[in-house]
């Protein structure tokens, strides 16, 4: 039986696409700094006792004790297959290594957190987000209805976080604006 996909494609998936950006990006899995840890939520435990591996392109779980290359993480979050997952990867990893070569890219906004990646006009709605939205890597690799989804769910925790800091602000005694 012939492979399908070469040593040397599955060495690049697994070693040269930054996994922390897949994970937090690509696959939008919920994660967090923890007094400068990274730490993401393990896609098959739920829990967020996990780490990135410094040097090697992979993270773990210590509560579920697994191990997750690029293709391993990918595979548990989007519940796919090897074959199914590794194209997803290719597709990502091709978009990426064009973003990440592109001129524009060098000097986008995503460079840090001083530049806004949306204009500094406060949008109304996702939908004004994402009409403005210069950002190349959201515009090349997420569809809209990816984009929309993820915001939404962004904007739903915002508005808990706001409602929070009003409860907070009320409780001190503070004026709100």
């Amino acid at each position: 039986m012939k492979k399908q996909f070469s040593d040397k494609e599955l060495y690049i998936l697994r070693n040269n696409l930054p996994i922390r950006y897949l994970i937090e990006v690509i696959l939008a899995i919920p994660s967090k700094f923890v007094e400068n840890v990274f730490r993401f939520l393990c896609p098959l435990c739920s829990e967020f006792y996990t780490a990135a591996v410094p040097g090697n392109n992979t993270v773990q779980c210590f509560t579920c004790k697994k191990n997750f290359n690029t293709i391993d993480i990918t595979i548990a979050a989007k519940k796919s297959d090897f074959v199914s997952s590794v194209l997803f990867l290719k597709e990502v990893y091709e978009k990426y290594t064009k973003l990440k070569t592109n001129d524009d890219y060098q000097q986008s906004s995503i460079k840090g957190p001083t530049n806004n990646i949306i204009p500094s006009s406060k949008p109304k709605s996702i939908d004004d987000v994402m009409n403005n939205s210069s950002n190349p890597l959201i515009t090349a690799i997420y569809t809209p209805s990816q984009i929309i989804l993820n915001l939404k769910k962004m904007e739903k925790k915002l508005d808990i976080l706001i409602e929070d800091i009003r409860q907070i602000k009320e409780v001190l005694d503070v004026k709100v604006c």
